[in-house]
């Protein structure tokens, strides 16, 4: 499941500003951090880990698992403009 936040442009294209991704994980997957529910949380092509630090998209810590994600810390922790 995809949550985007979308903002209108100055010509009127739609920009996305964030974008979560909520995966199911899959019990399965070599990457520990990928077997169970995990989400990430990317702001402008910045992929942040649980604390807010911006961490590269294929990193084990861009996987936040499902019960650790905290969106209102998140949301705090990098600039949407």
């Amino acid at each position: 499941m995809k949550y985007r936040f979308l903002v209108p442009g100055k010509k009127g294209e739609v920009k996305v500003k964030a974008e979560l991704r909520v995966m199911p994980g899959n019990p399965k997957s070599k990457w520990p951090s990928q077997r169970e529910p995990y989400i990430l949380h990317n702001c402008r092509g910045k992929y942040l880990n649980k604390h807010g630090a911006v961490v590269p998209a294929n990193s084990e810590s861009a996987h936040i698992p499902l019960n650790e994600y905290n969106f209102n810390t998140l949301s705090k922790a990098i600039s949407y403009d």
